[in-house]
């Protein structure tokens, strides 16, 4: 497992790490900003889980210094690895989970306006991505693909460094 850095951001100090030539998040973002909210409108899933954006505030929550990702920066992430090699071990859907990387991926869920619900809490991490409209990276089980619905879904944040 990698070193950790930190970013301070918004008051909140955030775990960093380098994984190849990229430095990422190794936290969903918890800024509160307009057009987010807490699964389950809980203030501790946000403690645990980070905040729950949709798509247009996504797109400008992360730091200065920092972006979402594109397309492209998510499958350098995931190239030629398993979505357990990211997984936290807090995940209780298996006992394959390592984090080798110090991403520390949490199953945050999502809130899915369109169907008016919050789901998928302990069995899924979905988060945005700058280049695909409509579209999350969804990592569950050893599975990481792409998850589209509507702009004012709401999924977790990870910021890349520029």
């Amino acid at each position: 497992m990698e070193d950790y850095g930190f970013v301070t951001y918004e008051g909140q100090t955030y775990k960093t790490v380098e994984i190849g030539t990229q430095t990422w998040m190794a936290e969903n973002l918890n800024y509160n900003a307009s057009g987010s909210r807490c699964y389950n409108d809980n203030e501790a899933n946000c403690t645990t889980y980070g905040r729950l954006y949709n798509y247009a505030t996504a797109l400008s929550v992360c730091p200065s210094g920092w972006h979402l990702p594109t397309k492209e920066e998510w499958e350098v992430l995931k190239s030629n690895k398993t979505a357990y090699s990211f997984m936290s071990l807090s995940w209780s859907s298996s006992a394959l989970m390592r984090d080798d990387y110090g991403f520390s991926a949490l199953p945050g869920g999502g809130w899915f306006a369109g169907d008016g619900f919050f789901g998928l809490l302990g069995t899924a991490a979905i988060w945005w991505s700058s280049s695909v409209d409509r579209c999350g990276w969804r990592m569950y089980n050893n599975i990481i693909d792409w998850l589209c619905g509507y702009k004012d879904y709401q999924y977790s944040v990870r910021c890349i460094k520029d």
